[in-house]
């Protein structure tokens, strides 16, 4: 989430900060001072990890939809929509 939102950031900065004064033609008004190392700030790639394949998947009848569980899962389970209780 934080490279979403660092990313967020970086759009916002380089499209309504830098790029404008960048264009501008009096770059030296007296009234603001900021430098930014580069031109623009850098954008990074997330890092999504590969889904594991290490859960069942349950049907659960109440609702008509399927979670998933454990493989090891021995306890009851609840419905996260209803809030059934199916028995194992």
């Amino acid at each position: 989430m934080e490279v979403y939102a660092k990313n967020i950031l970086a759009k916002l900065v380089n499209e309504h900060l830098i790029k404008p004064l960048n264009r501008s033609s009096n770059k030296s008004s007296g009234m603001i001072s900021i430098s930014f190392k580069g031109d623009e700030m850098k954008y990074e790639d997330p890092w999504i990890s590969e889904e594991v394949n290490d859960m069942n998947i349950v049907e659960l009848s109440c609702c008509n939809k399927n979670i998933k569980l454990r493989e090891d899962w021995t306890n009851n389970i609840f419905c996260f929509y209803c809030g059934f209780e199916h028995y194992k």
